[in-house]
């Protein structure tokens, strides 16, 4: 069932859901934060995500309880996946604080294609959504991560193999809230692929 709403939704708010989502369940509390919006506005995604079948509660409320994406949800969540990727903490890839300094929220965004920039303007919409700032990695012809500006490999960056090996760019967005490190991360991926979410979110909400 489609049952788009009126209400235009942002791209930024609906890539950080569908991203968090395919990672794990989560409550409507967790997101919100995430998100940087209020409960009350997270909880409208949410329910159009199960009105949707997109997403299934665990129990009565989505408060704690979490939601999770059905398996059409995990279509949205792939096609997504096969142009861009966010993770949200470290496990997967290792920073040094000669890189970002120790405490600050980090989002990974991993593009599959090389942006023509040095990062400065990636760095400029991140601060413009309230992030401290962004970093920003190409990968070279060795399949080394450099710094797109003076091409010298960053040896403060490191990524499993494995999950890297189909994305080309990596950008680092850091704020002392994650919130913030979210709503930058998202921002510059939008920026670059807003096209392409359009056609990917369209189909079941207003965007």
């Amino acid at each position: 069932m489609n049952s788009k709403t009126g209400t235009r939704h942002k791209l930024t708010d609906l890539l950080l859901l569908f991203s968090l989502l395919d990672k794990s369940s989560s409550g409507r509390y967790k997101l919100s934060d995430h998100l940087g919006i209020t409960l009350a506005k997270t909880r409208v995604l949410l329910n159009l995500l199960v009105d949707n079948s997109l997403g299934k509660t665990s129990g009565q409320s989505s408060g704690r309880s979490g939601t999770r994406l059905t398996n059409q949800g995990r279509e949205i969540s792939n096609k997504l996946k096969d142009k861009i990727e966010l993770y949200f903490d470290q496990e997967n890839y290792k920073i040094s604080q000669n890189l970002i300094e120790d405490g600050k929220k980090v989002v990974l965004v991993l593009l599959n294609h090389k942006i023509k920039s040095n990062g400065i303007f990636e760095r400029d919409l991140a601060v413009r959504s309230a992030a401290d700032g962004a970093i920003t990695l190409r990968k070279d012809e060795n399949a080394l991560w450099i710094f797109p500006d003076d091409k010298k490999t960053s040896a403060d960056f490191s990524i499993k193999n494995d999950l890297g090996m189909n994305y080309s760019t990596a950008v680092l967005v850091f704020a002392d809230k994650i919130g913030f490190a979210c709503q930058g991360a998202a921002s510059i991926a939008c920026y670059h692929l807003e096209d392409d979410f359009i056609q990917i979110f369209s189909k079941y909400f207003q965007v």
